[in-house]
């Protein structure tokens, strides 16, 4: 029987790379950039997800960052409507003076009216929870603390006592949502400094190391060194990246040049990017 080609049921990120093919009353998914296909076993698409991180490295970091935002944005839309449910509930249960009171709570600088207020927790929108949440994952970085130390008691209670109306969110949250926005942000002004340091410097350099983890996973980094106008020694760690495969010196310095030009920085006449 011919294969014939359908529209995938699922709205994973996974079928941009693959094509849902239906031959011999078999669902199968194939790969868009070699020929390996893969039957779908009620629907799973594990296995195509493990094919491109062990085939295609490039393409699976577009799917897990594509995946990333949509999260992102649907947690975004989440909290949204959980704030206007929050005001509306308290809108509905308020008599008009206390409308007032809640009106001068939400515009005063640190939304602290009377006893009760003071402990109202912050909405997961409100921009002094979302400050807090920075804050607290810039601690967990600079000091390489473990995330479960959010989840501990003593942390939840000294948080309590500093600040009663923070949110103290999970360990799962900061992993997977804090810290990838704390990492844009910081390599965005990264960049920013590059660009408008290197324009005047003479000379760059770049070193690199290589390591292999406990369960066997390699990591290869990429650092820039340069001194700037004002005669001092720079040095900015650019990614640490995976690296699969055999270290010889050729992957190796392809895997470097790669890292080398993702971002435009100018330097004197020439144009590099990182």
């Amino acid at each position: 029987m011919a294969a014939q080609e359908g529209t995938p049921t699922t709205s994973s990120g996974v079928w941009d790379f693959f094509r849902l093919v239906t031959e011999a009353n078999q669902k199968i998914g194939q790969c868009r950039h070699c020929p390996k296909s893969y039957i779908l076993n009620r629907g799973s698409t594990s296995g195509m997800r493990y094919h491109l991180r062990s085939e295609h490295p490039s393409l699976y970091a577009k799917l897990v960052r594509t995946s990333t935002q949509s999260k992102r944005q649907r947690e975004e839309e989440m909290e949204e409507v959980e704030r206007a449910e929050q005001e509306a509930e308290v809108q509905d249960h308020c008599t008009p003076k206390k409308k007032r009171v809640c009106r001068k709570l939400a515009e005063s600088p640190d939304g602290q009216g009377n006893t009760i207020d003071r402990y109202r927790k912050f909405a997961s929108s409100d921009r002094r929870q979302l400050d807090y949440d920075m804050w607290t994952t810039e601690f967990l970085v600079a000091g390489s603390h473990p995330f479960a130390l959010v989840d501990s008691d003593h942390f939840r209670q000294y948080m309590a006592k500093l600040c009663p109306r923070v949110q103290v969110k999970s360990a799962s949250t900061f992993a997977k949502n804090k810290v990838p926005r704390l990492h844009d942000a910081m390599r965005a002004e990264l960049i920013n400094t590059l660009m408008e340091q290197l324009a005047g410097t003479s000379g760059i350099s770049f070193t690199s190391d290589m390591w292999t983890s406990r369960n066997r996973q390699s990591f290869l980094s990429i650092t820039i060194h340069y001194i700037n106008a004002d005669f001092e020694l720079k040095r900015y760690s650019l990614n640490c990246i995976p690296f699969r495969g055999a270290h010889t010196a050729d992957r190796i310095s392809r895997a470097l040049d790669a890292e080398i030009t993702k971002v435009p920085v100018k330097w004197g006449s020439r144009l590099f990017t990182m």
